[in-house]
């Protein structure tokens, strides 16, 4: 990929939680509130809950929760 002067790509950021609750509640306040959502929260094979987001700028966050040590989500 080639930049041109001035221009810029989109950055994500991850947002780690300390439930799969905490991603389900935050996911229906951002709902809520309009966010634009890009993803709805889900159970990834690689054992990540989550769910994603973009801000105004097109800049991505990933909103999860790693339930790879959780004996309770096996």
């Amino acid at each position: 990929m080639v930049l041109t002067l001035g221009s810029t790509l989109p950055i994500v950021f991850w947002l780690s939680l300390d439930s799969k609750s905490e991603v389900d509640e935050l996911f229906a306040q951002w709902k809520a509130a309009q966010a634009k959502i890009v993803s709805e929260p889900e159970d990834k094979p690689w054992k990540l809950r989550e769910f994603m987001a973009a801000d105004l700028d097109g800049n991505l966050i990933r909103v999860f929760f790693d339930f790879r040590g959780d004996v309770q989500c096996k």
